[in-house]
């Protein structure tokens, strides 16, 4: 199996931050509608931080999704099966293995289909071979330590594909990477 379709979803202010200690540099911003409908039955691939976060959270990975967590981490001997731990995550040590278990899709049919979620090392790693970028702006000033890599994706390398979604304090739209011309 292959993946079809590698996207990004990422929340960020108007300066690029993503981040702050850890964890989002905002409050609740209400765009876990768009966040579910990019994401769900959808294979998810995350650094470790980025999983604690979410574990921290909800105390459960997302449901109807993947969880695949790329990390050195080291697989333990209690885990049902090599690479999965008790909760169903899939712990992958490259990003080849991430896409690997990413192409068996949410519930082992096969998806063809995978999102990245974070944090910011992982972007950096998929970033160049994401065809579409799922991007939340979130209103306001936020100071913080981790930045999307590149800044705010926008033209000319980033084409908006979707109308503006607008709600009190964030935008989201999706964005497509730009046709590349021969040169």
């Amino acid at each position: 199996m292959h993946i079809r379709n590698l996207s990004l979803i990422v929340a960020m202010n108007s300066q690029g931050v993503i981040g702050l200690d850890g964890k989002l540099p905002w409050d609740d911003i209400k765009d876990t509608k768009w966040f579910r409908e990019k994401t769900l039955h959808q294979s998810l691939i995350m650094g470790r931080k980025t999983h604690d976060s979410i574990m921290a959270r909800n105390g459960k990975p997302l449901d109807k999704r993947t969880s695949i967590v790329l990390s050195s981490r080291d697989w333990v001997e209690t885990w049902p099966s090599p690479g999965t731990d008790p909760d169903g995550v899939r712990w992958a040590r490259d990003p080849l293995e991430a896409l690997d278990m990413a192409a068996w899709g949410w519930n082992g049919g096969g998806t063809y289909d995978a999102v990245v979620i974070g944090g910011a090392k992982v972007y950096e790693i998929f970033l160049p071979f994401v065809s579409t970028i799922h991007l939340t702006i979130v209103a306001g000033e936020h100071q913080g330590d981790t930045l999307f890599p590149g800044g705010v994706p926008g033209a000319p390398d980033w084409v908006p594909v979707s109308d503006l979604w607008n709600s009190t304090g964030f935008t989201c739209q999706t964005l497509v990477r730009a046709a590349r011309t021969p040169g």
